[in-house]
């Protein structure tokens, strides 16, 4: 505690740190007790560090607005529906490989295994994405819809319907 830890979270890195230092102390290199302060001196600072990166990721987190009805939820998946009946099913197969790779997130599916996933070769899928982003703008201005029409069904979204 005496390094600004809350102290239940004090107490986890004092446990944590007794594992640690009874599995792995070795008595020819020096005192238990060194050994003991020098590993819970290391979990404090690690945990610093990792309260550190949530803050900055909880800061660079841009929140999306919640569907302010149940009106608005309806409008918008019928403009969602209507965008994926306007694609052909290669162009939704591409769609829908694009959006589970953007969910898993960066580095955790490649586009050469996606594109394998599809039978094409990662030029082939980058350059399906690459053309469906732009079918996407073209059927949106068609409609008159803009993307947050269709993500969240605003009042824009009536104009077109």
């Amino acid at each position: 505690m005496g390094r600004g830890l809350p102290p239940q979270v004090a107490e986890d890195v004092v446990f944590a740190s007794w594992e640690k230092a009874t599995a792995g102390f070795d008595p020819r290199r020096g005192s238990f007790e060194a050994y003991m302060q020098k590993v819970v001196r290391t979990a404090c600072a690690q945990w610093w560090r990792r309260q550190g990166t949530e803050r900055r990721a909880q800061a660079a987190l841009r929140l999306l607005p919640t569907v302010a009805s149940t009106a608005a939820a309806e409008r918008a998946a019928q403009h969602q529906q209507a965008l994926l009946d306007a694609l052909s099913d290669e162009e939704r197969q591409v769609f829908a490989a694009w959006a589970l790779q953007k969910h898993l997130g960066k580095g955790r599916v490649t586009a050469a295994e996606v594109g394998a996933s599809l039978g094409m070769e990662p030029t082939a899928y980058d350059n399906a994405k690459r053309r469906l982003k732009a079918r996407l703008r073209t059927l949106l201005d068609t409609l008159g819809w803009s993307v947050g029409d269709v993500l969240y069904g605003g009042r824009d979204a009536d104009r077109a319907s």
